[in-house]
Parts: C-alpha cells; structure tokens; sequence
C-alpha cells in the first residue's frame, strides 16, 4: 500500500526539474557563455546534461571517464594523453579528486556560484580572455572567477 501511494503521488514538475536538472543545466549556461567554437569540455564521471546544454565540444573519441576506466590500458591511456597533449578547455569534475584525474586540477580555476564549489573548472587563459559581455553574463547566474 504504501508503494501505490508513491508510485500514484502527485508531483511538482518544477520543483522535480529544478532538484534533478537544474544544476547541470546552469553550469551548461555557463560553459556556453564563455565557450568558443574550438573549446571543449571534458566530464567525470558523467553529466551529459551539460554537455548538451552548453553545446560543446568533448574531446577527439573521449566523452567522459568513469572509475572503472582505469582498468581498461587503452582508455586509461587516451585520457591522460589528452590531458597531457592537449587538455580540454573545461572540466567537470564531480568527485574526481581522488582519481588519477583529479592531479590535472592544478591547471584549472574553479568556476564558483555563489561562493560554493560547482565540480566545473576552466584553464585559466579562458577565464583571463572573457569579455565585459561574458562577465556581465555569469554575474547574472551569479557566477565568481576569482
């Protein structure tokens, strides 16, 4: 009985959206504001929500890393490699710290909303290069780059 009354429970659709997308959707805002067309965006392990909302690039053959990639060689090695060779413009990185990723962090500036961490990250030319407009633009999604 007390399945059916969940699974027949009336929902707020906004209120669903904004606790299950809303927060990958607004870093998606934010990586589109700053973004140019060669830029790419790089997700461990996975938030293909921002992805799509950004509408960026990821990585040649490379979309996002999960833990268990690391005992595959083959994956293992094109990550790092593109890291090393050529890394991507933004990362998100949702509890990577502790991963072989996460010792790429040093070479990206957090991107913070309202004083707290967001898991996103750019280089820091990226950051240094926006324009008045970009500025303008993440301070209404009350985005800090300092």
């Amino acid at each position: 009985n007390f399945e059916k009354n969940l699974l027949f429970s009336k929902t707020d659709p906004k209120a669903d959206y904004y606790i299950n997308y809303s927060t990958h959707a607004s870093l998606g805002e934010v990586v589109k504001i700053m973004k140019e067309d060669n830029d790419t965006l790089f997700v461990s392990p996975d938030a293909w929500l921002v992805y799509w909302q950004s509408d960026t690039n990821h990585l040649p053959k490379l979309f996002g890393y999960y833990t268990w990639m690391a005992g595959v060689p083959p994956l293992h090695q094109a990550v790092l490699e593109a890291f090393e060779k050529s890394p991507p413009t933004f990362f998100y990185c949702n509890n990577c710290r502790e991963l072989d990723l996460g010792k790429y962090l040093i070479r990206y500036k957090e991107i913070k909303k309202e004083g707290g961490h967001t898991n996103l990250y750019a280089l820091p030319e990226k950051i240094n290069n926006l324009t008045k407009q970009q500025k303008f633009q993440l301070n209404f999604h009350k985005i800090s780059l300092e």
